[in-house]
């Protein structure tokens, strides 16, 4: 058992060694996960711009046809004509506007709304400075553990260890949501090809409709962490008596972080996509938990009302059978009253 033990402890301390040396190298990575997706998404866009407009070329032919077809069968005259005609002029130089222009307009969308969380006070948002700040913070609570004291020891590397998640989690929604911006100015060239129809034209609407929301997101988002990075160095710098409730006020507000920095700027896109805020999928996880403990004990009262008839069905007919074959032995009709057929079937 003590060479078990020394070895479990001998882990925990390489493991919590290691994190501290690693950490650093780990923050950059996640930067250069960031850079990575936006150079390599920043070479589609010429391709698939090619694509783009053959697709688009095509639909706004069908779409000048079928407007002619139907011009010619109503026997229209010439200012009916010519009115349609700037109609699709207008229609179809707005989209194919939209999809040349696509990368250019979509990125001054997604960088003004960063822009404006700056200078709100936002900072900027850079997911490697909350990795590290969440490693900075776990490893002041792990650092506490002692080999003299193993069930203290035991509390603070899973309190750790929680936490380390969570910000870990709040780094992974960051990286998330930019992946995000750089794929959807990417290829939203592609979709804007759908603008060459009014059968079709939506798709390309609700592409812009996406980028700005995405920008929303990444605007609240960048507000969230400055003030969690903010409150993630206080919690740092605070931490140094080491009790009970501190340990439990750093694990529910490191939960609590993690909770606003994913439901908020996801109902801010739904938002502006136009969804309900009733039914974000973000809060119904939270939902679900609890409904689920609630739902199990509701399930066993449920289950336990019909055994419970079942039992006092089976008690008073045993009470009858037994009534009956005491009057069958005494030849006397059975005098119980209901105080005593009550023991009888509680017994």
């Amino acid at each position: 058992m003590r060479r078990t033990s020394l070895g479990m402890w001998s882990v925990l301390l390489a493991t919590l060694l290691y994190a501290h040396t690693a950490h650093a190298q780990s923050a950059n990575t996640l930067d250069q996960i960031v850079d990575e997706f936006r150079l390599r998404s920043s070479g589609w866009e010429v391709t698939l711009e090619k694509f783009a407009l053959n697709t688009f070329y095509l639909l706004a032919t069908i779409e000048l046809t079928w407007t002619a077809f139907k011009l010619a069968f109503r026997g229209c005259d010439l200012s009916e004509w010519l009115a349609e005609i700037v109609n699709q002029i207008l229609f179809l130089g707005f989209f194919l506007a939209l999809l040349e222009n696509s990368v250019t307009w979509g990125t001054a969308i997604v960088d003004s709304f960063r822009q404006a969380a700056g200078a709100a006070g936002g900072g900027g948002i850079a997911p490697s400075d909350v990795f590290a700040a969440g490693v900075n913070l776990a490893g002041k609570v792990m650092s506490e553990m002692s080999l003299w004291s193993p069930a203290a020891s035991v509390v603070l590397a899973i309190a750790g260890l929680v936490i380390e998640v969570c910000f870990a989690l709040i780094t992974a929604f960051m990286v998330l949501a930019l992946v995000e911006s750089y794929l959807v100015i990417s290829m939203g060239v592609i979709f804007m090809a759908f603008g060459g129809s009014h059968w079709t034209k939506d798709v390309a609407v609700s592409t812009v409709r996406y980028t700005i929301s995405v920008g929303a997101k990444l605007f609240v988002m960048q507000l969230m962490v400055s003030i969690g990075t903010g409150l993630i160095t206080s919690w740092a710098a605070t931490f140094s008596d080491v009790t009970a409730n501190s340990l439990c006020i750093l694990v529910g507000c490191s939960i609590v972080l993690l909770a606003l920095v994913k439901v908020i700027p996801e109902t801010m896109q739904r938002i502006v996509n136009g969804s309900s805020m009733a039914n974000g999928s973000a809060l119904a996880g939270a939902a679900a938990a609890v409904s689920a403990g609630v739902g199990a004990v509701g399930l066993g009262m449920v289950g336990a009302a019909p055994m419970m008839r079942n039992a006092v069905s089976l008690a008073g007919a045993q009470v009858d059978a037994a009534d009956a074959k005491t009057a069958a032995a005494s030849g006397e009709a059975p005098q119980r009253s209901r105080l005593g057929r009550a023991a009888a079937m509680t017994g």
